[in-house]
């Protein structure tokens, strides 16, 4: 499972680059527009695939409780009515600004002993960096509460 929705995330950013390149050229206010794309190419992949897996963004409620604002990943990939059941949470950014936030958060969501926002531990986490081309981006992937590794361009 974790390559299937690693498989689509990669793919995702592929099409969007192709397809939506100027979105990469001045990023200032086009975070939630990219990550929305990306979302919806990774829905029409995994969706199809598997008819119990869901693609959402910025969820704002787990198991029936509001999340904390700021503590709301980008992306997830998850059963929806089944609380237990997280395999991807993504956290997006156009910009080298704030990641230390980003990591903390997605170690939190990939740390089986850890509980946030009431929700469930997701099998792997993604942090993408979005660079001006497709050579510049770069996931880094955290499973079990900690990164452990990165791939750089696609």
């Amino acid at each position: 499972m974790d390559k299937t929705v690693l498989d689509a995330l990669k793919h995702s950013i592929l099409e969007i680059y192709k397809e939506e390149s100027d979105y990469f050229r001045n990023k200032t206010g086009r975070e939630q527009s990219i990550q929305f794309r990306i979302a919806y190419k990774m829905a029409e992949r995994i969706e199809k695939t598997y008819v119990d897996l869901f693609v959402d963004c910025e969820p704002t409620r787990c198991n029936g409780q509001s999340k904390i604002y700021g503590k709301r990943p980008d992306i997830i990939i998850h059963q929806r009515y089944n609380e237990k059941k997280g395999y991807l949470v993504v956290e997006l950014k156009c910009s080298r600004r704030n990641w230390k936030n980003d990591f903390e958060k997605l170690k939190q969501f990939t740390n089986p002993k850890n509980n946030i926002n009431n929700c469930p531990n997701y099998m792997l986490g993604a942090f993408v960096y979005l660079g001006d081309t497709l050579d510049k981006v770069e996931i880094t992937l955290f499973q079990n509460g900690a990164e452990y590794k990165t791939i750089k361009g696609l």
